[in-house]
């Protein structure tokens, strides 16, 4: 890695969108390049100004792929993806919910400012039927729980309370 310029991967050139750079004698790196370079994956958070880097020793375990694609869903809803955020769901849910149901949980979010997660829990219940709650507290107090059923890794239902 060059300060202020590119890098290299493997003896391979890569243009970064942001380079190194050197502040009060300090070297910062680009979070991205570091993490997909050591094989990570590198989400956004932009709400929240959060970076999360998943490393893969912890794609091993199911119930943090949940926990992953629980993030993925609501930061793709959040960010107003909403195609993106569809694609890890089932036709069920396609078929349920509607862009508008969706624009509407999304706005309420975003109403309440920057949210964290305060909590998360997750419940294996047999039979493909997986399920994940996080408590989300925005900076103006409130808070809502998210509620995510799994059928067979894809969300099946979301409930924001």
């Amino acid at each position: 890695m060059i300060i202020g310029g590119g890098a290299y991967k493997n003896g391979t050139p890569v243009i970064l969108a942001v380079p190194a750079k050197l502040i009060n004698g300090r070297t910062m790196v680009p979070l991205r390049f570091i993490g997909e370079s050591f094989g990570g994956q590198v989400l956004w958070d932009d709400p929240a100004q959060t970076a999360t880097i998943i490393s893969p020793a912890n794609y091993a375990s199911n119930m943090d792929d949940y926990y992953q694609k629980s993030f993925v869903f609501l930061q793709n809803l959040v960010n107003g993806n909403f195609n993106e955020a569809l694609e890890v769901t089932t036709d069920d849910f396609k078929n349920q919910v509607s862009t508008t149901e969706l624009s509407e949980f999304r706005g309420f979010v975003l109403m309440n400012g920057v949210g964290r997660l305060v909590s998360k829990t997750c419940v294996d219940k047999g039979g493909g039927i997986v399920e994940t709650i996080g408590v989300l507290k925005f900076t103006n107090g409130n808070a809502i729980a998210v509620h995510l059923t799994f059928k067979d890794g894809k969300i099946d239902n979301l409930v924001g309370r």
